[in-house]
């Protein structure tokens, strides 16, 4: 058990798991966090690397590494001007696919600059979501194809949120829903903020579910039974998507929920929380 753990947990590049998530198109940062064209770098660090994201002049997201290769100053302190990011130190400047576009101090820097490229990921935005593709350039699939990822932005709210554990400690967290009974036991006429509506009183009443999974071509489907009378189940059904997404059950006509888990490193990672509705804006 403890050896499974330490394997499920690590996720640089040359663990199992690690190999796994880069499989995957991943979230590296909200949309938010770059609100306009050439605005401030941020720093990202996303299975164990550090990256630097910026949004560049003609509104394009690139992710690089976090170092320029000249000096190896950190990119974060770099200016975001016309059309890429220029290192503070010697003035290295590189676009979002990672090329040196310019070497002020050197006679020939159009041709040094050539040779001189930085690490960089392929991105896209969807859903207010800058994806990445971390793994192989000749694997790389399809966009996500989320349903939050196909809405207008008005009909989807995500936030992230710090969790100081490991991915899989918190995803376990998000299928295990025996807890509900306990941690979310609401109280007669409270609010309903987990989109069970009026079936919260059957997570209320049994706190010991028959719990069921079975395994699917996207991950596992995850199935809690509780008795609802003396004759009926009330059945709440997630998904888990591999490697780190979570469905929530959600009562038909509410907001609707998923999560996702992506590994800082191996002992943090981001919760992303995300809120979206098939038919109208959110209020």
């Amino acid at each position: 058990m403890r050896d499974d753990n330490f394997m499920l947990t690590q996720t640089a590049s040359d663990t199992p798991v690690g190999r796994l998530f880069r499989h995957f198109w991943l979230p590296a940062l909200l949309s938010s966090e770059l609100p306009r064209p050439d605005c401030p770098p941020v720093r990202v660090r996303i299975l164990g690397e550090n990256l630097v994201a910026f949004r560049d002049s003609d509104n394009r997201v690139g992710l690089l590494d976090a170092h320029c290769p000249h000096r190896r100053a950190e990119l974060y302190y770099g200016r975001n001007e016309q059309g890429g990011l220029r290192c503070i130190y010697h003035g290295w400047k590189f676009d979002v696919n990672g090329s040196c576009v310019d070497i002020p101090t050197e006679e020939n820097g159009c041709e040094l600059a050539k040779s001189r490229p930085v690490a960089a990921y392929p991105v896209i935005e969807q859903g207010g979501v800058v994806w990445v593709w971390m793994g192989p350039p000749e694997r790389q699939p399809a966009p996500p194809e989320f349903d939050f990822c196909t809405l207008p932005l008005s009909h989807v709210y995500i936030s992230k949120c710090l969790m100081k554990c490991n991915y899989l400690q918190a995803l376990e967290g998000s299928i295990d829903y025996s807890h509900i009974s306990f941690l979310h036991k609401e109280s007669a006429g409270g609010a309903d903020v987990f989109g069970i509506g009026e079936l919260i009183r059957f997570a209320n009443d049994d706190g010991k579910p028959t719990i069921s999974t079975t395994p699917t071509a996207y991950g596992m489907r995850i199935a809690a039974r509780r008795n609802a009378g003396d004759d009926a189940y009330f059945w709440r059904i997630a998904r888990w998507l591999a490697p780190a997404f979570v469905v929530v059950p959600t009562e038909v006509g509410n907001v609707c929920r998923a999560n996702a888990f992506i590994p800082i490193d191996d002992e943090n990672c981001w919760w992303y929380r995300i809120r979206y509705h098939q038919d109208r804006p959110l209020t």
